[in-house]
């Protein structure tokens, strides 16, 4: 089951989609490699396919819209929605 998700602002902006049922395809550029390095581990670990693109977002707020993402894809993938 897939999930996505879009923000933009004056100063940032955020795309992600997330398939939890993928096959570990990933393309992140969040413009922190190690970051990036992080969340193409957990993905492919997982099978998940991720793309995303984020500019101008610490990992803080990455790490809350991502939070924001993921829980519908789950959501779906056991049938609550």
């Amino acid at each position: 089951m897939s999930a996505s998700r879009k923000r933009e602002t004056k100063e940032t902006s955020i795309q992600v989609f997330l398939e939890t049922e993928g096959s570990g395809i990933i393309q992140v550029d969040t413009g922190i490699e190690l970051l990036d390095e992080i969340l193409s581990a957990i993905a492919r670990g997982a099978g998940f396919d991720l793309a995303g693109i984020a500019l101008g977002l610490g990992p803080e707020e990455l790490g809350l819209f991502m939070n924001s993402v993921s829980p519908m894809a789950m959501m779906e993938r056991i049938k609550i929605i």
